[in-house]
Formats: C-alpha cells, structure tokens, sequence
C-alpha cells in the first residue's frame, strides 16, 4: 500500500514562471516512482495543489521534495505550502 501527498497553496503573488517550475519540479519526482499532478481550486483559481501518489516511504519522500522544492525555487513568491498525507483506511505505514 502507498500514501499520497497533497500540497496547497495561494499562487496569486506566483511569478509568471511558477507554473513551469513546478511542472519541470513534478517531472524530477516522477522518477522517484511516484505520480505527480497539479491541480486548482475550482470556486478559488489562485490555490494550486501538487498532488503526489504511489509514495512508499514519507519520510524519503519529504526529503526529496523538499530538495526539489528549493532546487527548481518554487516556494518563492507563493503562499505558504500546506501538505496533507493520506494513506488507504486501514494502512499501517513502516515510515
């Protein structure tokens, strides 16, 4: 069983390239095995989710996220990133 990551946050300060930073950002990841998305709030456009699934490990996960969030600088000129992680109902993660 793996977990999934959610990201959100406010992207109406975001530089014009944020969109593409994060893109090229996801692409890293995915090749950690997991698969990445984007998404945005359909009533409230400006919070964007990052949405990553098939994660078997958090703790490594978090590690390689964060790296890639400072390494393609996507943190700047956006909100506060909020991460929420949810597992299968009955799952019991070994990290």
């Amino acid at each position: 069983m793996s977990m999934s990551l959610y990201v959100y946050f406010n992207a109406s300060r975001a530089p014009d390239d944020l969109l593409l930073r994060l893109q090229a950002m996801q692409l890293e990841l995915t090749g950690y095995g997991v698969r990445a998305s984007l998404l945005q709030r359909r009533d409230q456009p400006d919070t964007w989710m990052e949405v990553y699934e098939g994660i078997n490990n958090a703790a490594d996960f978090s590690a390689r996220l964060a790296h890639a969030v400072a390494r393609h600088d996507v943190a700047s000129g956006c909100g506060e990133r909020h991460e929420e992680w949810f597992q299968p109902l009955g799952y019991t993660p070994q990290s």
